[in-house]
C-alpha cells in the first residue's frame, strides 16, 4: 500500500497546493475527531497532538536536506515509523492499531487524519480504491499490446480513480488529495534531476505547474497564433526569472542548463540515447518539425489533409530515428510519440480519416 501513493502520482491532474501547517482545522476540532475516530480520551488527545506537531517540525527539516529522492523516501518512511512508535505508547494496543491501519506511516495519510479529519470508513475506501487501482496499473503495463494503446488506457483509468476519488472524499479534499500526489510525485524526480533537497525541488514543481496553467490559458483563448507565440515566449521568461529568484544559486544553475536542453536530457536520460545518436535525432527533428510547420501553415490545404500529411511525416520521422534506439527503448518511446501525435491533432480539431 505504502508504494501506491508514488506509483499513482503520476497519473494525476495538478491542482491547488499543499502543506502541512494545520491550518485546516482548530485543535478543539483534531481533538475533538481524534477522541471520536479512536476511541481515546481528552489526555491522550493532547499528547497525540503534541507528538504530531514534534513530527512535523522533523518532517519539514527532513525536506531541507540534500538527498536522492530514494534517500529521502527511505529517511521519512523511518521517520514516521520513530513517531508511530512514540504514538503507541500513549494509545492502547488496540487503538494504536486501529490509528496505524488509517495512517500507514505515510505523510498524506497523516494528513487526511490530521488536516481534513477523514473518516474511517472514506480512508478504508480510499485505501482500497488505491490497491486496485495499482493492480489495474500493473495488468496494463504488462498486457501484450501498442505501448501507444497503454497511454490511451492508461488515461481512461486515470479518469475513473479521479471520479472515484470525488466519490469518496468529496470534491474539496478529493482535488486536495490528487494534487498532494502529484506535486509530492514531481517534487522527488526534481530532487533527482537537479540534485536538490525537496523543499527546493517542490518549489520548482509549484513554480511550473503555475505556469503550465498559463500557458493552458493561452492554449483556449481567442489570440490569433502569432499573439499566442508571443505569449509563450513572455511566459517562459516570467516563469525562468520567478525560479531562478525562488531557489538557491547552485540549484538554479542546474536548474537552467538542464532546461535549456529539454529535449537532450530526456533523449539521453530516459532514452538511453548517446551523444552522437542525440545529434541525428536533433538534425532528424528539426527537418520533421520545418515540414510540420509548412503543413500546418498552409491555409489552402483542408484539416482533415492537413492530418493526412502530418500522419504520414510523422510516420517518416519515426522510421528513420528508430536505428538510434535499442529496441526496448524504441518500443517505449514510439509508443509515447504515436500516443503524444494523436493528442495533439486532436487539440487541433484534426479528424483522423484513416479509420
Amino acid at each position: 500500500m505504502k508504494k501506491f501513493i508514488f506509483m499513482l502520482a503520476v497519473m494525476l491532474f495538478t491542482l491547488n497546493g499543499f502543506s502541512q501547517d494545520g491550518k485546516n482545522v482548530t485543535q478543539k476540532q483534531r481533538k475533538e475527531y481524534m477522541m471520536k475516530t479512536f476511541k481515546i480520551h481528552s489526555k491522550k488527545a493532547i499528547a497525540y497532538e503534541k507528538i504530531r506537531l514534534e513530527l512535523i517540525n522533523e518532517n519539514e527539516k527532513l525536506k531541507e536536506q540534500k538527498l536522492s529522492s530514494s534517500q529521502f523516501r527511505n529517511k521519512q518512511k523511518k521517520l514516521y515509523k520513530k513517531y508511530g512508535d512514540k504514538i503507541s505508547q500513549i494509545f492502547s494496543k488496540g487503538r494504536f492499531r486501529s490509528w496505524s491501519i488509517f495512517t500507514q506511516e505515510l505523510e498524506i495519510y497523516h494528513m487526511l487524519c490530521d488536516e481534513k479529519l477523514v473518516s474511517r470508513p472514506q480512508m478504508k475506501a480510499l485505501q482500497k480504491l488505491e490497491s486496485e487501482t495499482e493492480t489495474q496499473r500493473l495488468t496494463l503495463w504488462n498486457k501484450n499490446i501498442e505501448e501507444s494503446e497503454k497511454f490511451n488506457q492508461k488515461d481512461q483509468m486515470i479518469e475513473n480513480y479521479r471520479k472515484k476519488i470525488y466519490e469518496i472524499l468529496g470534491k474539496e479534499t478529493g482535488e486536495w488529495f490528487i494534487n498532494y500526489k502529484q506535486m509530492y510525485f514531481f517534487s522527488l524526480y526534481n530532487m533527482d534531476k537537479y540534485k536538490t533537497c525537496f523543499k527546493n525541488a517542490y518549489t520548482i514543481a509549484e513554480i511550473e505547474k503555475e505556469f503550465r496553467g498559463k500557458r493552458t490559458s493561452v492554449l483556449k483563448s481567442k489570440m490569433k497564433n502569432a499573439q499566442k507565440e508571443e505569449e509563450f515566449i513572455r511566459l517562459e521568461e516570467e516563469k525562468t526569472n520567478k525560479i531562478l529568484a525562488s531557489i538557491p544559486g547552485d540549484v538554479a544553475n542546474r536548474w537552467k542548463k538542464i532546461n535549456s536542453n529539454t529535449l537532450d536530457y530526456v533523449m539521453i536520460n530516459k532514452y538511453g540515447l548517446q551523444q552522437n545518436q542525440l545529434t541525428k535525432f536533433k538534425n532528424a527533428y528539426n527537418g520533421y518539425a520545418i515540414s510540420s510547420y509548412k503543413i500546418l501553415s498552409n491555409k489552402k490545404l483542408p484539416d482533415s489533409d492537413k492530418y493526412t500529411q502530418l500522419k504520414k511525416l510523422s510516420e517518416q520521422f519515426v522510421k528513420k530515428v528508430s536505428p538510434l534506439f535499442s529496441e526496448t527503448n524504441l518500443k517505449k518511446w514510439k509508443g509515447w510519440w504515436e500516443y503524444d501525435f494523436q493528442r495533439r491533432m486532436k487539440r487541433k480539431g484534426f479528424v483522423n480519416t484513416q479509420n
